[in-house]
């Protein structure tokens, strides 16, 4: 009774006899015994939770044998799903599906005792506020004998693009009396709109007064791109 994961196993029996006088049947003079495996593996992520940043590129997520030790090799999947982070959108893995494979040999307690990928980050230039955007990684053995625990993890990715800001586009702007309308802009500074922003641009009494040289306020929108 060892303790390695392994295939379930095989033996033959034969039955002979030196002594001519005895006869063997043929069709029972042989029989096998098989050996069931009775030992189990426990994997899980490395960690439960995982952080990179947009300009990072890519995120390395790793499964780590938590348990026992392989005589044979053993499959899993990760599976990909998206939170408020989207697939294709803030990140591109090869496939939503992805599968490692540990190999005869490895152990809970050796130094190599991770399987890993890389998932591709989506560095944009939208701002998306200052709560770190969210997916989630699921770890599924491909054998009923090998547990996982943890068997989820949650990757969060940390914005580097500023926040939007607007502005006017000059500091002071000139007219006269008989040109009529006047002309006052409000730009983009920085930063890429997800979602229509709308301003109301008021004005206050200098020397000219409101009513008799001016508009009080008005209502501006810039829309989402």
């Amino acid at each position: 009774d060892d303790s390695f994961y392994e295939e379930d196993e095989v033996f033959y029996v034969k039955l002979s006899s030196n002594v001519s006088s005895v006869v063997i049947d043929p069709s029972s003079a042989s029989t096998n015994m098989s050996i069931t495996n009775d030992d189990t593996v426990i994997l899980g992520f490395a960690q439960s939770n995982y952080y990179t940043s947009e300009d990072d590129m890519s995120v390395t997520i790793c499964a780590k044998l938590m348990f026992g030790e392989l005589k044979t090799s053993l499959m899993a999947q990760i599976f990909i799903q998206s939170g408020t982070a989207v697939l294709s959108e803030d990140f591109k893995p090869d496939a939503s599906v992805q599968q490692i494979t540990f190999t005869s040999g490895q152990s809970s307690s050796s130094k190599n005792n991770t399987q890993c990928i890389d998932i591709p980050i989506v560095d944009d230039s939208i701002y998306e506020g200052p709560v770190n955007e969210t997916f989630t990684v699921l770890l599924q053995a491909m054998d009923s004998k090998a547990s996982v625990q943890p068997s989820s993890a949650t990757v969060s990715i940390m914005d580097n693009d500023s926040e939007n800001e607007f502005g006017f586009a000059k500091s002071s702007y000139e007219t006269t009396e008989g040109e009529g309308p006047s002309q006052v802009c409000a730009v983009l500074i920085s930063g890429t709109l997800v979602a229509d922003s709308t301003f109301t641009v008021t004005t206050t009494d200098g020397t000219g007064l409101y009513i008799t040289s001016f508009i009080a306020a008005i209502i501006i929108l810039f829309p989402a791109v």
